[in-house]
């Protein structure tokens, strides 16, 4: 099955709703999240995505991305993305990541790895960690 620029980028603008509900479907049952902001980096399964993803945008007043290149194989893929986020209290955060990602035949991600150039600094990498030894 061929996958599309468009099939990828549809999958972020559901984060831009900051909707668990909206967010969800376009994971598989057994995907795989990797994310370096998040307390518990990798998440297994729709659940444990649900919990993190949940915590994630909690804080959230706008979640936005562009993108800035794309590349696809088969299933898997990387797509290079302008972050800007604004969070509760003004906080902003404008950065590049890349997401490496996996698709089944059904255009679920069953992988998806954010890298970014940083963990968060102050406050934004330190709830992590701290959440990080709460959290188990």
């Amino acid at each position: 099955m061929e996958f599309s620029r468009a099939d990828v980028e549809e999958i972020f603008k559901s984060f831009e709703t900051k909707d668990i509900e909206q967010i969800m479907p376009h994971f598989a049952d057994d995907a795989v999240l990797i994310d370096p902001h998040y307390p518990i980096i990798e998440m297994k399964g729709k659940d444990a995505i649900r919990k993190g993803l949940t915590w994630g945008l909690k804080p959230l007043i706008t979640a936005r991305f562009t993108t800035e290149n794309f590349w696809i194989t088969g299933n898997e893929g990387a797509i290079k993305l302008k972050t800007n986020h604004v969070f509760k209290g003004g906080n902003k955060v404008d950065i590049i990541q890349v997401f490496l990602f996996t698709l089944n035949e059904e255009k679920k991600l069953t992988y998806l790895q954010s890298f970014v150039p940083y963990r968060p600094p102050g406050l934004g990498g330190l709830i992590p960690k701290i959440f990080g030894m709460l959290w188990k």
